[in-house]
């Protein structure tokens, strides 16, 4: 085996990176030439003195094979920026760089479409232009703390885009650290949760709400009840409850179609809301039942006006888009605390039981 065929061997078949310095006693171009394709770092050919020209030589090899190795592995690193960079660039979620003192040098494409401010609008300044004034600077204080001792904060807060619109993110923020292990840099990735807390409000709504009238259902009025009951006696007032029926809904329901009969229930809703004052609360417990509930009254009679109220404003007839007229009354039973109970329950019971005894006599 030749040097050549070593080099091949060695380059070729074993994929080693070394420096190679081919020593000939006999030379050819042909043979330089295929040395040097081979990846030789020299080639040289014995003559008098050459052992004192190898050192050199030798050398230059493993400076040539060193300069060889730093530009591959800037090339690598290069190409892993490059790799990261279009990562960052091409995500969907918002991010932002900023130097030790807080001051942003880089954001990517996201963060200029979320927030609405463009690159240039936001490099070298700091990311407080973005607060939205609904955090106290206790708040930041404490975010701030946490990312200095664990070099990492999560969570989510309200941000203000460029338009003056209010947000919601959840952001990410993490301690860059170089070499030598000291912070060099902070980073902030953060994703709009705006659709999510929409979506979440539109569920929680549901969920406390009737889906037909848009009332308070019954979870929500028994909750408002309970605490209405545990302030009540700190003010010195009575709070009532009343339950409202309608008479002979079932017929008017059977006779004219649901359709006929959801558009009542949305009529009577409207008309008995319009007869209370704000802090009061009505509700829709189910099929023709209503509960009206009344804080911060003083007297029975205070609540006897308010019924006497609702009962007549069902008294006129309802004209329904259907064009059917409908006349409508109703039934209704109060109880009062600390009169007729001192715990929610024991007041919808008794007003409950009220509203039977006058639907009863008429």
């Amino acid at each position: 085996m030749n040097a050549l065929d070593l080099t091949k061997a060695l380059r070729l078949d074993l994929g080693l990176d070394i420096p190679i310095v081919i020593v000939t006693g006999q030379g050819s171009e042909d043979a330089v030439a295929q040395a040097l394709r081979l990846g030789v770092s020299d080639y040289l050919v014995k003559h008098d003195g050459y052992l004192h020209e190898l050192p050199v030589v030798l050398d230059s090899a493993f400076r040539q094979a060193e300069l060889m190795r730093e530009r591959a592995a800037l090339k690598a690193l290069t190409e892993r920026l490059r790799l990261h960079a279009a990562v960052i660039e091409s995500t969907h979620d918002g991010v932002l760089i900023t130097d030790l003192d807080g001051f942003i040098v880089s954001v990517n494409r996201a963060f200029s479409e979320l927030t609405g401010y463009q690159r240039d609008d936001a490099v070298g300044r700091n990311p407080r232009f973005l607060q939205s004034g609904r955090h106290d600077r206790a708040f930041y204080q404490s975010m701030w703390a946490t990312l200095l001792k664990h070099g990492y904060w999560q969570g989510e807060l309200w941000n203000r885009r460029k338009c003056g619109e209010l947000y919601p993110e959840w952001l990410t923020l993490n301690a860059v650290r170089d070499e030598a292990g000291k912070v060099s840099n902070y980073v902030g990735v953060f994703t709009d949760i705006s659709k999510l807390r929409q979506t979440e409000d539109r569920l929680n709504h549901l969920s406390h709400h009737d889906p037909l009238t848009g009332l308070p259902n019954r979870l929500l009025v028994l909750a408002r009840l309970e605490h209405a009951l545990e302030v009540a006696p700190r003010r010195a007032r009575r709070v009532a409850a009343m339950c409202l029926d309608l008479d002979r809904f079932k017929t008017v329901n059977e006779s004219l179609g649901h359709p006929v009969g959801d558009e009542l229930l949305c009529a009577v809703a409207t008309r008995l809301r319009a007869r209370l004052r704000e802090e009061d609360t009505l509700g829709r417990l189910g099929g023709d039942e209503f509960m009206i509930l009344l804080e911060h009254i003083e007297t029975p009679s205070d609540a006897a006006v308010v019924a006497k109220s609702l009962v007549d404003a069902l008294a006129e007839p309802f004209q329904l888009s259907s064009g059917h007229e409908v006349f409508m009354h109703a039934s209704i039973g109060i109880s009062l605390f600390p009169d007729d109970g001192d715990d929610f329950m024991a007041l919808v019971r008794n007003a409950d039981a009220a509203m039977y005894r006058a639907k009863a006599q008429g």
